[in-house]
C-alpha cells in the first residue's frame, strides 16, 4: 500500500507542476489548453504504467 500513495503523491506534484507551467503570469488558472497539454504529457507515463501492472500480473 505505502508504493500506491507515493505514486499519487508524484502524480498530483506532476500535475501541479504541468498546470503550473500553463499558468500565465497573473492568472489564477491555466487555460483550457493547459488541461489538454497536461494530460497529453500524463498519458505515455500512464501507459507505461498500465504496461507495468499488467506484466507483473502474468508473472
Amino acid at each position: 500500500m505505502p508504493t500506491r500513495s507515493v505514486g499519487f503523491s508524484i502524480g498530483s506534484a506532476l500535475a501541479g507542476l504541468l498546470l503550473a507551467a500553463a499558468t500565465p503570469a497573473g492568472a489564477l488558472v491555466p487555460p483550457a489548453g493547459g488541461y489538454v497539454a497536461a494530460s497529453l504529457w500524463v498519458l505515455p507515463l500512464l501507459a507505461a504504467g498500465t504496461l507495468i501492472v499488467t506484466l507483473r500480473r502474468r508473472a
